[in-house]
């Protein structure tokens, strides 16, 4: 994916892109949605942000005051003093928006 007609702080600050390849996080992330993210800053609440578990399941919640919270109906808040058995991995930038005629088929 091409980023550089982004502007330049969105590309500076963009460490990783990843694909959602599932309708779980609808309606906030449809599938084939990027989700450009930074590992420059350290979560802060309100922030979207990609977690790795202590078993290696990867995770997209809400950091709240509260805990990590899911960002859909689907799973339950993580109570803030569980999550430090969570690792950020990166923050939510940016959704990319693809059209991809093969979902329409």
């Amino acid at each position: 994916m091409d980023i550089t007609n982004y502007p330049d702080n969105l590309i500076n600050d963009t460490s990783f892109g990843l694909k959602i390849m599932t309708d779980n996080y609808e309606p906030i992330y449809h599938k084939n949605d990027i989700l450009l993210l930074s590992t420059n800053n350290k979560p802060k609440p309100s922030d979207i942000v990609l977690y790795i578990n202590n078993s290696g399941k990867i995770f997209i919640r809400r950091l709240t005051n509260l805990g990590l919270e899911p960002i859909d109906d689907f799973g339950e808040i993580i109570p803030i003093k569980e999550s430090r058995n969570y690792t950020p991995l990166g923050i939510v930038l940016k959704t990319v928006k693809l059209f991809d005629v093969e979902q329409y088929r």
